[in-house]
C-alpha cells in the first residue's frame, strides 16, 4: 500500500527556504510499505528523484530545491523521515539528512557514528555534506554488537529511468580493475589477510611486504620505497578512473594509520573482484 503526502517547506519555523518560489515550496513525498519500487508515477520516475529503501519501507522524494529527507532511530518530523535502527540506541534519533541543493542530493551526517558509503568511504559528523551521484549508493550504520543498519539510496538520472526486475537476465561479471603482474603480486602480498577470510583483516606491514617479495623474487631488491611506489601508482590510477574510496589523505580523517591501504584493499577485494582468493596462489612458494 502506498501513501503520498505533500509538506510545506514554507513553514515559518524554517529559516532556509525564503529564497524558494511557490512551485518549489511544496514537495511531493511518497511512501510504500514494501521494497518494490513502482515503475510508474511521481516521484518514483521523476528525473533526479531520491528513493530510499530500508527495512521500515521505501520513500520517494522529488528533486526540488530545499527538499530533505531525515533518517535515523526516531527522526522528526516523521513526514520527512525514514526509520533505520529503531531499536538500536547506538543509532542517533536523526542520524543523517539527505537534502537537495543546487541540483545535487547531499548527504550530511548528524549522528554520533560514522555512515559508511559504498566502497568503504565514511562520512562523520564533522565532515562537510557529501554529494551523491545518480544511481545506487548503499549507506551503512554499524550499531550495537556490530549490527549493520542499511539504507539503499537511489537517485534517478536526468531521464528518470527506473530499473525493472531482471529475473531472467544473465548475471554480469564483477568489475575488476586492470593490474600489471608486478602490481598484482605486490597487492596480493599486502592484502593477503583480506583474501584468506580473516574476520578482521589489516594490510601487511610494508617492511613485511618487502621481505616476502624478496623471498618470492630473490635478486629483485625489494624495499619499502619500491613497494610504496607500486601501491601509489595503483591508487592514482583508480583516482583517475573516478574511484572515491578513501585512497588519499584528503579523503579520510586523521590519524591515517593504515586507512589508505585498508581502503585500497576493500576496493580491490570487496567492492570489485580485482583480487580474489585464487590470487593467493602467487604466494605458494612461501608456504
Amino acid at each position: 500500500m502506498s501513501e503520498s503526502v505533500r509538506y510545506d517547506l514554507r513553514d515559518p519555523s524554517r529559516t532556509d527556504c525564503s529564497h524558494m518560489n511557490f512551485q518549489e515550496a511544496f514537495v511531493a513525498l511518497a511512501r510504500i510499505a514494501g521494497g518494490d519500487i513502482p515503475r510508474h508515477g511521481k516521484p518514483w520516475t521523476s528525473p533526479g528523484a531520491l528513493i530510499v529503501r530500508a527495512l521500515s519501507g521505501t520513500v520517494g522524494l522529488s528533486a526540488a530545491e530545499g527538499a530533505r529527507l531525515r533518517f535515523g532511530r526516531a527522526p522528526e518530523p516523521k513526514t520527512e523521515a525514514v526509520f533505520v535502527g529503531e531499536n538500536d540506541l547506538r543509532v542517533s534519533r536523526t542520524h543523517g539528512v539527505l537534502e537537495y541543493r543546487q541540483r545535487w542530493w547531499w548527504l550530511r551526517n548528524t549522528g554520533t557514528l560514522a555512515i559508511e558509503m559504498s566502497g568503504g568511504y565514511r562520512i562523520h559528523r564533522a565532515d562537510e555534506p557529501y554529494p551523491l551521484n545518480p544511481g545506487y549508493t548503499t549507506l551503512i550504520i554499524t550499531g550495537t554488537n556490530d549490527r549493520k543498519h542499511v539504507l539503499e539510496v537511489r537517485i534517478n538520472d536526468a531521464e528518470g529511468t527506473t530499473r525493472v526486475p531482471l529475473p531472467d537476465g544473465r548475471t554480469l561479471a564483477p568489475r575488476a580493475w586492470p593490474l600489471t603482474q608486478e602490481q598484482r603480486l605486490v597487492l596480493v602480498v599486502l592484502g593477503q589477510r583480506y583474501l584468506s577470510k580473516d574476520p578482521d583483516p589489516s594490510p601487511l606491514p610494508r617492511q613485511d611486504v618487502a621481505d616476502q617479495l624478496n623471498e618470492l623474487q630473490p635478486g629483485q631488491h625489494w624495499d619499502v620505497k619500491r613497494v610504496d611506489r607500486v601501491v601509489e601508482k595503483v591508487r592514482r590510477s583508480l583516482r583517475d578512473k573516478g574511484v572515491k574510496a578513501g585512497l588519499f589523505e584528503d579523503e579520510v580523517e586523521k590519524p591515517l594509520g593504515v586507512k589508505l591501504s585498508h581502503n585500497l584493499m576493500v576496493e580491490l577485494t570487496v567492492t570489485t573482484a580485482t583480487l580474489t582468493p585464487a590470487d593467493l596462489a602467487l604466494l605458494g612458494e612461501l608456504e
